[in-house]
């Protein structure tokens, strides 16, 4: 197409006629010689010059054109007459790395059809495919005497071949690279077509032995006579295969079903989730642990996500609500609760949070049950950020206060109460304080009394009785009864201390002699005892008043203690 391109040249370096001395050369004067040669009639010549491909007619040497088709000017860009002119131009337009191929063909063609497939340099820089057919021609003899041949242009056939090519060097490059073990198989036989380096290494056999066994054999005998082998599904459950060496595992399968050639099959990938299972496993474990603990835990727990709906709670939370935990999931606040008030109070914090206005919320709220009764919770709450950073959940813990806050209100009750009880008390000691005053004066007036009476009335005949002639029996008798109005009238017993009050009466009386001077004998003659029974008194008397074991005068000791 360059004005400066050197004119091409044929098999023997004979240089291509110009396009006006090629011309000089009556282009149909040639065509129909060599129609006339080969007694073409019009019909023939019909469908000759109307085809697509390029028809032609040469010797067998090739040197002479007899006939070339009009389609040579469109797929090789160059004039017929030109060739006829140089019947051997054609091959000028042949790709370089062709040339030597093309050659050998033509040269080894002798008396055989031949078949050869090359690229041309079309004038307008375009590479271009041809395939190339030519068979001989026999006369009436048997002997050959023409070639004649088909030059096709298959240029969109091998663009088509090449991006099928590619497409399934990019297809095989994908399918061994893919990191699951991949199968391609007949959806209708269950026969295995294809098969990767991973399913070789996953499944022990190699990729021979896969593409000789039906996709039922992978599967272990449990999940064969299920049917389970590999599901109509794009995600079919989990499933469990068996590798060569007998070893089960579980296996996920993905697959896919498409028209290969005609031919209906499907691609399916398979993942051993051995270790997701287990993975799985511990996590639901875990969840499992997780879920005992928060539900065995009297605080309210529970998340709320950006709409304020429950997405998790605890049992405890259910149980105050008196919502069955599955009920519970996906309820707001306002579903909950019939004091509006106290709901919509609770949503306002809970947008705070979710909307990053503020960090957290920690206050108390009082409120009606939806019983009507009251309720007190001590509220925490808290934002949750998910993995970018962004707030979309909160958590939320609250506390119980109810039954603390009974107490005290019954404590303040029972305060109050005992408050009142107590001036009450306070008032009825004064009371008797000043009533054992009054009855202390008043004992006191009855011992100054019985004194006054007893030194007055009683004493002086007492005395004028100690001065008369008396039996010793009279006398003892006049010394008992004074020792008894002594006793009557000394405060003696009054004054002994409280440790000492379990004194018996015959000790008193042995207390009172004692005190008075006299001697055991004389004690025991005045009681009526005997003188062993005044020293057991007297033992007594020491232990009960402390002075056992003691260097201490009991007499003394008793007229130490006296008022």
């Amino acid at each position: 197409m360059e004005k400066d391109r050197q004119p091409p040249r044929d098999s023997r370096g004979r240089s291509a006629e110009s396009e006006n001395s090629m011309e000089a050369r009556e282009p149909e004067t040639a065509r129909h010689e060599a129609l006339d040669a080969f007694y073409i009639g019009d019909t023939f010549h019909h469908l000759a010059e109307n085809l697509r491909q390029v028809f032609w007619i040469a010797d067998l040497s090739g040197e002479k054109v007899y006939y070339i088709s009009p389609s040579y000017e469109t797929i090789w860009g160059r004039s017929r007459a030109s060739l006829y002119a140089d019947p051997v131009s054609w091959t000028a337009s042949i790709h370089p790395e062709d040339m030597n191929r093309v050659r050998r063909v033509l040269t080894a063609r002798k008396t055989d059809p031949y078949q050869v497939e090359y690229r041309i340099l079309h004038p307008q820089g375009e590479v271009r495919w041809i395939l190339d057919r030519g068979f001989p021609v026999r006369d009436e003899n048997g002997t050959t005497c023409r070639y004649a041949g088909i030059a096709e242009d298959i240029s969109d056939r091998k663009r088509a071949e090449t991006a099928l090519r590619d497409s399934e060097q990019k297809y095989r490059h994908l399918f061994e690279m893919e990191s699951d073990a991949n199968f391609l198989f007949d959806a209708k036989t269950g026969r295995i077509l294809e098969a990767n380096h991973v399913a070789s290494v996953l499944y022990g056999y190699s990729r021979l032995e896969l593409l000789g066994m039906n996709r039922a054999e992978l599967c272990c005998k449990m999940d064969r006579q299920d049917g389970g082998t590999f599901d109509n599904l794009p995600k079919s459950p989990v499933r469990y295969h068996q590798k060569s060496d007998g070893t089960v595992f579980p296996a996920e399968v993905t697959s896919r079903s498409f028209s290969l050639q005609g031919r209906k099959v499907r691609i399916a990938a398979v993942r051993d989730v051995t270790e997701r299972q287990r993975f799985d496993e511990e996590l639901e474990r875990r969840q499992s642990f997780f879920r005992r603990i928060i539900d065995s835990d009297p605080t309210l727990i529970y998340v709320k996500d950006r709409e304020g709906r429950i997405v998790l709670a605890n049992r405890s939370l259910a149980d105050f609500f008196g919502i069955p935990m599955k009920d519970l999931i996906g309820k707001t606040i306002l579903d909950c609760m019939q004091d509006r008030e106290a709901a919509k109070e609770m949503q306002r914090d809970d947008r705070e949070i979710l909307y990053g206005k503020i960090d957290r919320v920690e206050r108390e709220l009082h409120f009606k049950n939806n019983a009507g009764h009251d309720q007190w919770i001590y509220m925490i709450k808290l934002p949750m950020k998910n993995n970018e950073g962004a707030i979309d959940q909160l958590i939320g813990v609250c506390i119980v206060l109810t039954e603390y806050k009974m107490m005290r209100r019954a404590i303040a009750r029972r305060e109050k109460e005992l408050s009142a009880n107590r001036r009450e008390l306070e008032m009825t000691n004064t009371a008797l304080e000043v009533l054992l005053k009054r009855m202390e004066r008043e004992k006191d007036n009855l011992v100054e009394n019985i004194l006054v009476n007893m030194n007055e009335r009683v004493l002086p005949y007492l005395q004028k009785l100690e001065s008369s002639r008396l039996d010793e029996v009279q006398k003892a008798c006049l010394d008992i009864l004074k020792a008894a109005l002594a006793e009557i009238g000394s405060p003696f017993t009054r004054n002994l201390p409280r440790k000492h009050a379990d004194l018996s009466t015959m000790e008193v009386r042995v207390a009172s002699l004692v005190k008075a001077g006299r001697e055991n004998k004389e004690i025991a003659q005045i009681l009526g005892v005997s003188l062993n029974t005044i020293m057991t008194h007297r033992y007594h008397l020491r232990a009960k008043l402390g002075v056992k074991g003691k260097k201490i005068n009991l007499r003394s000791y008793l007229n130490s203690i006296q008022f």
